[in-house]
């Protein structure tokens, strides 16, 4: 694995918004032999959210990302990238800037370091200053 990775995984922090570029595998069919280029076989993949975890899996104990994509009624979806196919981790939101609460709960995103104002339930708001 790439030593820029792996020191972007370590620096992860659980929730963190986070977009993965990755490779993934792929199946072409009727390709012709002398015409097997970069676009029939690379599969460039990129996903974003929220870092929950590393997970061995059990059989080879090889180390898997584990992202949430969306959260619904206390439900989420995920998806698993094996680590070794990781390309690029970039953090989408400084912390400090992370996140602040309506009255209800809900998280509410600000979209980066540089951004200051955020939708609050009585409109948009300024955050905090970390």
């Amino acid at each position: 694995m790439r030593e820029k990775v792996r020191e972007e995984i370590a620096d992860l922090e659980y929730l963190d918004l986070i977009e993965v570029k990755w490779l993934d595998a792929c199946r072409f069919h009727n390709a012709k032999i002398d015409k097997i280029t970069n676009k029939v076989f690379a599969t460039y993949k990129k996903v974003v959210g929220r870092f929950l975890a590393v997970k061995l899996d059990r059989l080879y104990h090889e180390p898997y990302l584990i992202i949430i994509t969306e959260q619904t009624d206390g439900r989420i979806n995920l998806v698993s990238i094996p680590q070794k196919t990781v390309m690029r981790i970039i953090r989408l939101v400084e912390r400090g800037y992370r996140k602040t609460m309506n009255d209800v709960g809900s998280p509410y995103l600000c979209g980066g370091v540089m951004s200051k104002y955020l939708m609050t339930e009585k409109g948009v708001g300024e955050i905090d200053e970390p």
